[in-house]
């Protein structure tokens, strides 16, 4: 059968986010046994003093390097900014901490993604991918369905760079755990994938194809620091979907460690 790649259909992902957003309450407990808002689960959604003043002068100063070359900066680019500011740095008097946990649902999807594929297990020829967009969209739509006490979607305002690049360091294995958990029991499995790593095997193969010999980016240069990337993977911690993807299938997914054979699966399909 040929391998084949393809999104995720919507009402499966529609029947997983139901699945975790019912049980919400339970898993803040879980994830924050000591309280949410004393976890760091809960710290990126806290505005910071001082926070909006900091980010907005990064857009001052961009204005008036601009000036110096240019001439004056149009208006509406500090106005535009004022706004952005508005919308990270509202606060809302109905935001709730189960919303807060509902966000870090929708990142972990999209980190699951991102990091590898999905797949049925009697179909394993077929990997599926979510669509980001999708799990916007199916958030919005159980925001509509669900009726949970406290539960109040899309009251959150947008984190800021600062605020959001600190969510990929959080530890987040328990959340990926129910998630992979609920995919299981729909017979879905996941396997890791490594687009930089694709990339890589990509770039020497080409310089394997036309025989580039010299240089760092000869076939030579190219398999040694692709080797070199697996060999750091392999001796580095395994990030959190690799820890939770353990707990609860007993076993390494398929494609972790990566190897070069893999790697030359994979850059087939995607």
């Amino acid at each position: 059968m040929a391998e084949r790649t393809t999104y995720l259909k919507s009402k499966v992902l529609h029947h997983v986010m139901e699945r975790l957003y019912i049980q919400l309450p339970e898993m803040m407990c879980e994830l924050a046994p000591e309280g949410w808002n004393n976890s760091p689960y809960h710290f990126p959604f806290e505005l910071m003093e001082q926070e909006r003043e900091i980010l907005y002068s990064s857009y001052e100063i961009t204005a008036r390097a601009f000036e110096q070359q240019f001439g004056r900066c149009p208006r509406k680019y500090l106005e535009d900014a004022a706004d952005t500011m508005d919308l990270i740095f509202k606060t809302n008097p109905y935001r709730d901490n189960v919303s807060e946990m509902a966000y870090l649902i929708e990142f972990a999807l999209a980190q699951l993604t991102q990091q590898g594929l999905l797949f049925k297990t009697n179909d394993p020829a077929h990997y599926y991918i979510i669509d980001e967009l999708d799990i916007a969209e199916q958030s919005y739509i159980l925001g509509m369905e669900l009726t949970l006490p406290e539960m109040n979607f899309h009251t959150i305002a947008s984190l800021s760079p600062a605020r959001h690049e600190l969510l990929f360091h959080l530890d987040l294995s328990l959340l990926y755990a129910h998630i992979l958990e609920i995919f299981a029991q729909i017979n879905y499995d996941w396997r890791y994938y490594n687009e930089a790593l694709k990339l890589e095997w990509i770039g020497w193969q080409v310089a394997k194809i036309v025989n580039r010999t010299d240089g760092e980016k000869s076939h030579n240069s190219l398999w040694a620091k692709l080797s070199e990337s697996i060999r750091s993977i392999t001796r580095a911690q395994p990030p959190n979907e690799i820890i939770a993807y353990i707990g609860t299938h007993d076993r390494l997914p398929i494609g972790y460690p990566p190897s070069m054979e893999d790697l030359e699966h994979i850059a087939k399909l995607i």
